[in-house]
């Protein structure tokens, strides 16, 4: 399915960053793709939008493309004023940001439908860290993620000395799970809690 522009690239354009005229719905945090020779439908995420007298203004982050050997790269190029701009399809979104495939779903991709994935083998077998600045929910992902290496029944031993995972043993009373396709669980039998 073609689907319309969003909008026209103008001014100064750099391999990494780009500015468009928006012409059609898009908001900050969307992702949009652009057509580029050799290489194809290229990815990126509108970091800002500023009105002016000529209309809104967005600024594009560029995230790349997936080489035939499926490595992110950049365009060796950047686009040309006038190119158009498109709203992204799940599909490149998926393939491109590397969700296409894993088996421990943690949510949906900010602002989209796009289901995230993480691939368990790859998770307990190498280091992890979730980085953010305060608030903006590492412990709740650290409980998604320990929720979904619990189903896979991988053994854990958690030091918690906030108390903040022994929730783990009850289920979710909120109602805003059919949001993610999901159905509230808990895991009374398998967490022990020492103090």
């Amino acid at each position: 399915m073609i689907r319309k522009s969003v909008g026209a690239i103008f001014g100064e354009v750099r391999t990494e960053k780009f500015r468009f005229i928006l012409s059609g719905d898009a908001k900050q945090n969307d992702y949009v793709k652009v057509w580029h020779e050799p290489e194809g439908w290229i990815l990126a995420r509108i970091i800002s939008l500023t009105r002016s007298d000529d209309g809104t203004i967005a600024e594009a982050e560029v995230i790349g493309y997936k080489d035939e050997s499926g490595l992110l790269r950049m365009p060796k190029s950047p686009f040309s004023p006038g190119d158009s701009v498109f709203s992204a399809d799940n599909d490149l979104i998926r393939n491109t940001l590397g969700l296409a495939s894993g088996d421990a779903y943690i949510g949906l991709l900010e602002g989209t439908d796009v289901r995230v994935y993480l691939n368990v083998n790859s998770l307990v077998q190498k280091h992890c860290s979730i980085l953010a600045k305060t608030g903006s929910g590492k412990s709740y992902t650290a409980g998604v993620i320990l929720e979904e290496l619990l189903e896979k029944e991988i053994p854990l031993v958690i030091i918690d000395p906030h108390g903040e995972y022994s929730s783990l043993k009850y289920e979710n009373d909120e109602n805003q799970m059919e949001k993610y396709g999901i159905t509230p669980r808990g895991y009374r039998s398998r967490v022990i809690v020492y103090t």
